[in-house]
């Protein structure tokens, strides 16, 4: 008999500590603000994997605790439980190149005595996910610029051109052809002056990036991420840099990049700000190159345009019709070769 009164007193008492549990769970709702994330920018490759920490914190961390997490509807990234670190460990794979901010997590939570779970759609504070696409690790082939045009385009800037930049004086890094003989010869003190000769190629090539109101978000995202990496990779093979315009509401938005380093940057912070699907603005008209979505050229003035000027056209499904000048990205397309000619042209 008095065992079981023990076990009604335990039962009892168990009984009470779960409604506790379970009125405290309950009043401790998460909110966005509650929730925070571990590093709070990843900046990762694509189909790389990186390590993701979430917390309640710090109104709900003590009555309930995540245990499982997900990112809903979302076709670039996934999220899951690290099942070896345990915890509130989570891995996030990324497999299209881009930004992605706001993002909104399904978490599963659990009370203090790990009883009564529930899901919650909470937004962590300043969570962002930034991924680099694979072009930005591919070896460019070098561009091949035209005999007949080299030395052709003068850029404004010392390089090794034919055309005169100015003159300085002789240092062991000068070419003997370019020392200034009869300069020297009338020179009151002994010193040698040299050419500087002028770049054979504009220093930035302009090129201007037009979304298309139809399609996917995210795979637009990463085509023109790879598109815009592999432009840049065969720029500064050359030792050019590109500068890349697109219409926002706040008017034209310029992003330029002329290391390595600064175009990782610019196909990152490209997407910080939401551009208005098939706008056009001047720096359009201005650019050298376009980058348009196959959906964009359901705008008449883009379709004229790319009669004119060189286009890089990402291919979104479904029937278009492109100018004379376009030419769709895939693998096998030979980016080199068509920047060269957007360059001598």
């Amino acid at each position: 008999m008095a065992n079981l009164y023990v076990f009604l007193a335990l039962s009892l008492s168990l009984s009470l500590a779960a409604c506790a549990s379970l009125v405290l769970f309950v009043r401790s709702e998460p909110r966005n603000g509650d929730v925070e994330a571990t590093p709070e920018v990843m900046r990762m490759l694509k189909n790389e994997r990186a390590s993701l920490s979430l917390r309640s914190w710090p109104r709900a961390a003590r009555w309930c605790s995540i245990v499982s997490a997900s990112v809903p509807r979302m076709k670039g990234i996934s999220l899951e439980a690290d099942q070896e670190r345990g915890g509130y460990s989570f891995t996030v794979t990324a497999t299209h190149a881009g930004r992605y901010e706001g993002l909104e997590v399904e978490a599963e939570f659990a009370d203090a005595l790990q009883l009564f779970r529930k899901v919650v759609s909470v937004r962590p504070r300043g969570f962002v996910v930034e991924v680099l696409p694979l072009s930005l690790l591919l070896p460019p082939s070098p561009i091949v610029v035209s005999a007949t045009a080299w030395g052709e385009l003068p850029a404004g800037l010392r390089g090794s051109g034919q055309e005169f930049y100015g003159q300085e004086e002789y240092s062991h890094f000068t070419e003997s052809k370019d020392i200034l003989w009869k300069r020297v010869s009338r020179e009151p003190e002994p010193r040698i002056i040299a050419r500087v000769r002028e770049a054979n190629v504009p220093r930035f090539l302009r090129v201007a990036l037009v979304e298309s109101m139809a399609g996917d978000k995210t795979a637009w995202m990463d085509a023109a991420s790879e598109t815009l990496g592999r432009v840049g990779r065969s720029l500064l093979s050359l030792g050019m840099g590109i500068e890349v315009t697109f219409f926002t509401r706040e008017g034209e938005s310029t992003l330029v990049a002329s290391t390595l380093e600064e175009l990782a940057e610019l196909v990152i912070q490209v997407w910080r700000v939401q551009a208005i699907p098939e706008a056009l603005g001047d720096s359009a008209a201005a650019a050298d190159l376009l980058v348009a979505g196959s959906g964009a050229f359901a705008n008449r003035a883009l379709f004229d345009l790319s009669e004119r000027k060189p286009t890089l056209v990402v291919p979104e499904g479904g029937s278009f019709a492109v100018g004379g000048w376009a030419e769709l990205v895939s693998d096998e397309t030979d980016i080199e070769s068509f920047i060269s000619g957007v360059i001598v042209r």
